[in-house]
């Protein structure tokens, strides 16, 4: 399925570069311009990349003491390179994001904030061409990680078409160390392989997280306004499970079952 054309390339100008922090559940950043926006570093990384033993790890960061936050090795069986766990990276923020959708929560405007210029002229730049060319490149070649760009191609496309606005914003590494942190935490022995994806509750990842500085500065966007000290201390409550927070002496149940509820929401449904 071919899509339209969106341009996905974020505006610092036009939507502003200071990220605020919510205290409240989901604890996530959002850009002070838009209520409704989410704004979520990624990172991919391959210790040994290009070599036999190599092993691929991401990192997704949407606040200091979000539940959202994923990290994790990527599957043993899929590519075990930097830039595939790149990918790996960005789909998990994207299907992460799904549901938090389900939970009621509404978003208009997704930022993407990464390091890769690869990832990033990907997303706004290069898949349109590919997609024309029936996926390959200039050269007549195939696209390189072509089910990873195919799939999430698609659920950005799908946000988009329902009205979600996508932003890709490519900024410095120095500025990008809290995704950065999660792939690291996890090459250097500080989660297992089988335990990918989930949401940190160790000590040791929290020690290594401590004193990180979480920047949002787009290229040529002027001073950085947004600082944030990243730790990750909340426990992961897996979706099939029914979360309740107590706040005011008030019992806000957020989420249930999302079996139905899949097939029923216009914006993250089945087809997402």
């Amino acid at each position: 399925m071919a899509f339209e054309r969106t341009d996905r390339r974020f505006d610092a100008f036009l939507d502003g570069n200071e990220v605020i922090e919510t205290d409240q559940y989901p604890f996530v950043r959002r850009l002070a311009s838009d209520p409704n926006s989410i704004v979520v570093s990624i990172h991919g990384a391959c210790r040994s990349n290009g070599q036999p033993a190599a092993r691929g790890a991401y990192g997704a960061f949407f606040g200091t003491d979000s539940t959202l936050n994923r990290c994790g090795h990527v599957k043993i069986m899929s590519r075990q390179t930097n830039q595939y766990a790149e990918l790996v990276a960005c789909i998990t923020a994207v299907e992460t994001i799904r549901t938090l959708v389900l939970e009621g929560e509404i978003i208009n405007h997704v930022v993407f904030r990464s390091n890769s210029e690869n990832l990033c002229l990907g997303l706004t730049e290069r898949v349109w061409d590919w997609q024309l060319r029936g996926w390959r490149k200039g050269t007549g070649k195939p696209v390189a990680n072509l089910r990873a760009w195919r799939n999430l191609h698609r659920k950005l496309s799908l946000m988009e078409v329902h009205g979600v606005k996508v932003g890709v914003c490519l900024v410095d590494r120095s500025l990008n160390e809290s995704a950065a942190t999660l792939s690291k935490i996890v090459l250097g022995g500080g989660m297992p392989a089988d335990k990918g994806g989930r949401v940190f509750k160790t000590r040791k990842i929290r020690k290594a997280l401590r004193g990180r500085v979480s920047r949002f500065q787009a290229p040529d966007a002027g001073a950085d306004s947004n600082t944030l000290e990243c730790r990750i201390t909340r426990p992961n409550v897996p979706l099939e499970e029914r979360i309740a927070r107590v706040k005011d002496e008030e019992t806000i149940t957020l989420v249930s079952t999302c079996s139905s509820a899949t097939l029923a929401h216009p914006v993250m449904g089945e087809a997402y």
